[in-house]
């Protein structure tokens, strides 16, 4: 049986506190031979252009340094990692691009994030296998921020007619079946592993939809959602 562990929007420094030993256990109970990360590993909430939104009481320098004590923790879980190139990772290249400062004077991320060589970030991960009973199937993982839309799984998968897991909403974790052009796909939103009262997120408090902390898992084509309890 093949499985895909999907790990959603950690935004560290400002995850759950329970978001390591919450991959720790789905790691040793699913076994998954992939896992990949939808994106928005880091926050970089010091570097929101939006300045007016949050209150981010440090500098990024200090961001970073606590960020890559818990990236530390995810380099022994997730030796082998596959992550989607996400928003919030952007915003180092933009600030950097409204500064006027060239990209000839700056580090790639891998070295500023002390990255091993076996992770790898892509615009989407496609995985392919063969189920139980001989069929083969695909499917992507994007990080969800291309489609501008409340649900960006579905609206990719119909899209492109494949099946698909994204992220960037926080405060959706639904899986859909659809047919499009006689393909059958199935799409799946993996919410994140916030910390919803951090101060990076304070302007959640306008909603009433809050945040929805689980994994996802797809084990022979077949989506699941794992809540964390």
């Amino acid at each position: 049986m093949s499985v895909t562990l999907i790990i959603p929007d950690l935004h560290l420094p400002f995850h759950h506190l329970r978001s390591f030993e919450f991959i720790e256990e789905a790691i040793r109970k699913y076994k998954p031979a992939t896992v990949v990360c939808v994106g928005d590993e880091i926050d970089f909430g010091t570097m929101d252009r939006f300045k007016n939104r949050n209150q981010v009481d440090m500098t990024p320098k200090e961001e970073l340094e606590k960020a890559k004590e818990g990236l530390r923790i995810l380099y022994k879980l997730c030796p082998t990692l596959h992550i989607c190139k996400s928003n919030h990772i952007q915003r180092v290249d933009r600030t950097a691009h409204n500064n006027s400062i060239p990209s000839q004077f700056l580090k790639s991320f891998r070295e500023v994030i002390d990255a091993p060589p076996t992770w790898v970030w892509h615009e989407q991960f496609l995985i392919e296998g063969t189920d139980d009973k001989g069929r083969d199937y695909l499917f992507c993982v994007i990080h969800g921020h291309q489609t501008k839309a409340d649900n960006s799984a579905r609206k990719w998968s119909l899209l492109q007619g494949i099946s698909t897991v994204a992220g960037h909403n926080h405060t959706k974790a639904c899986i859909t079946y659809d047919k499009t052009n006689d393909v059958n796909v199935w799409s799946m939103s993996v919410g994140s592993l916030i910390d919803e009262n951090a101060e990076t997120f304070n302007y959640n408090d306008r909603y009433t939809r809050r945040p929805i902390t689980c994994l996802g898992v797809v084990e022979n084509n077949v989506p699941h959602i794992i809540p964390m309890n």
